[in-house]
């Protein structure tokens, strides 16, 4: 049990600079140092820490107990915001993040989080066109790339005829990597505005790229097979919108 078990807790520090460049550009950069203490570790399981929770690997634990606050953990990292604001009929803004995430068990050593992912990009763009007095067409994208989840490394044992089991490396926690993170998303819009209502007809095209995202990992005690399942595939998305 974790009767006894109490909360965890951090200090941060931001400092930030905002620049507006022009009327419709910006730039914004920020930088970060998230310092965490008083972490719930585990003594028999010295590289468990609940920083990791929601980890694959947490998932086949049946019972946490026995924890103890005396982790750490640290956040550190920039951001970057360069902005173009809607005007003359386009946008577009570049948001891109580079960061660290690690924490220390209860053996002292430091190692990545499994949410590591070192770096975030985000592109995204629209261009507006006035066809007629009332009618507009939209065209918006978005690009998204992003590092992966972090995972604990493993040997698959056969450890009875036709049952397979995974034998973890906690030593080497969350050092290897899935595929890293990308979408790309589109829209086409069409609007025409009334004096008192307006409608809006519009597709989006969610992962043009088809590109296969982890979403969930199940390992096959039968087969010691490793499976998968995905984040959705292309998918094009219409929809028609009423406005009084």
């Amino acid at each position: 049990m974790n009767s006894s078990m109490g909360f965890s807790k951090s200090m941060h520090w931001v400092l930030g600079y905002n620049w507006l460049i022009n009327k419709d550009m910006r730039i914004k950069i920020e930088a970060y140092y998230q310092n965490l203490y008083h972490i719930p570790v585990k003594e028999s399981e010295p590289t468990f820490s609940m920083l990791n929770f929601g980890d694959s690997y947490f998932n086949q634990l049946p019972i946490i107990d026995s924890l103890q606050n005396v982790g750490t953990g640290k956040n550190y990292g920039a951001e970057l915001t360069f902005e173009r604001f809607f005007n003359n009929g386009y946008y577009w803004l570049l948001t891109s993040s580079i960061y660290q995430s690690k924490y220390k068990g209860y053996d002292n050593i430091e190692r990545n989080t499994a949410f590591n992912g070192n770096f975030i990009v985000n592109v995204l763009a629209g261009k507006e066109f006035q066809i007629k007095k009332r009618h507009l067409l939209s065209f918006n994208g978005k690009i998204a790339y992003a590092g992966s989840l972090r995972t604990i490394p493993f040997d698959v044992v056969e450890q009875a005829p036709g049952y397979f089991v995974r034998v973890y490396d906690f030593s080497r926690s969350y050092e290897n990597r899935r595929n890293n993170y990308f979408r790309l998303t589109g829209r086409f819009a069409y609007k025409l505005n009334l004096q008192k209502w307006s409608a809006e007809l519009a597709i989006d095209f969610m992962n043009m790229t088809n590109h296969k995202d982890i979403f969930m990992e199940y390992f096959d005690s039968k087969t010691g097979e490793t499976r998968y399942s995905y984040q959705f595939s292309f998918l094009p998305i219409g929809f028609l919108r009423f406005q009084f």
